[in-house]
Order: C-alpha cells, then structure tokens, then sequence
C-alpha cells in the first residue's frame, strides 16, 4: 500500500509504503500500521482507502472502514495516530496492494 497526501507541507504519513497485503479469504488480512500526523491544519486529517482495503486508527476488527478521520486538535496540529490497513475480508486469493490518500 502506498499512501499520498492530499498538501505534503501539512499532512504526512510515515512510513511511506507499506509490504504487499496476503489474502486470507474469507478473512481480512492482518493490519499492518502506519502514522498520519499534521500542522497548521484547516481541517482533521482523512485516511480514504482504495477498493477492496480498509483502514482504522484502532486494531478492533469491528472499526475498519474505508475511510477514517482524525480529528485535529485545538492548535489545529494532529500528533502521530497510528492507522491500521488491513486487506477486507473475501478479497480473491493472492497478493494485493493498492493506496491510501491521507489529507
């Protein structure tokens, strides 16, 4: 998974690629982590998966989603929030990558 940022002088994401996802039909794959993070933000950070992927900021199986927002804080900053991406389950079996955009 491969992430892009909606204004790179505001938002990031760390790290910045993640390995090839296994499928695991009928089941999601296991999360794999990353870090979205923000200054002089206008408006919370979101974290939209492409097709078949979905993503969390916790590992309870019942928050995935292919979206998520994180709310920014009053100076309009949000710290490092660890985002889970995980594969969603009954995906076809094999490899599979795709991208998330964090903005």
């Amino acid at each position: 998974m491969v992430f892009a940022s909606g204004n790179s002088n505001q938002v990031l994401a760390s790290p910045d690629a993640l390995t090839t996802f296994a499928s695991a039909r009928p089941n999601a794959s296991a999360p794999q982590a990353f870090f979205a993070s923000g200054v002089n933000l206008s408006n919370n950070i979101t974290v939209s998966a492409t097709a078949g992927f979905q993503v969390s900021t916790n590992t309870n199986s019942s928050s995935f989603a292919t979206g998520v927002t994180i709310p920014r804080d009053a100076f309009n900053r949000v710290a490092p929030t660890p985002v889970y991406a995980r594969l969603a389950p009954n995906q076809s079996v094999g490899a599979k990558t795709g991208t998330a955009t964090v903005a």
